[in-house]
């Protein structure tokens, strides 16, 4: 892991490199059949709960950003302005609400 700056393009190649930096770690990520040792469960478990989690926010920007094509697209075509109040509708509503 690290940041981006430490990723290195070859266009020429069409590769990567990973520069390993002062600001890079690596992490062992155990295969499927050490997630059934003790030893190594609960970092599988974190990682299932992770793969859940990005899985579920993915979907969640994939819906808003729907929304927000079809609200821009509707506005458009009623020749009403377009804006962020208009554009989240029930979800900033919802969302401001729970917090």
């Amino acid at each position: 892991m690290g940041t981006s700056d430490d990723i290195h393009r070859d266009d020429a190649h069409q590769t990567y490199q990973y520069v390993l930096g002062e600001r890079t770690w690596i992490e062992y990520w155990p295969i499927e059949a050490e997630c059934q040792a003790d030893e190594h469960r609960p970092t599988c478990l974190g990682m299932e709960e992770m793969r859940i989690r990005i899985r579920r926010m993915r979907k969640t920007l994939l819906w808003l950003l729907a929304s927000l094509a079809f609200v821009s697209l509707t506005s458009l075509a009623d020749g009403a302005p377009f804006t962020s109040k208009t554009a989240c509708g029930s979800f900033c509503s919802v969302t401001s609400h729970s917090h």
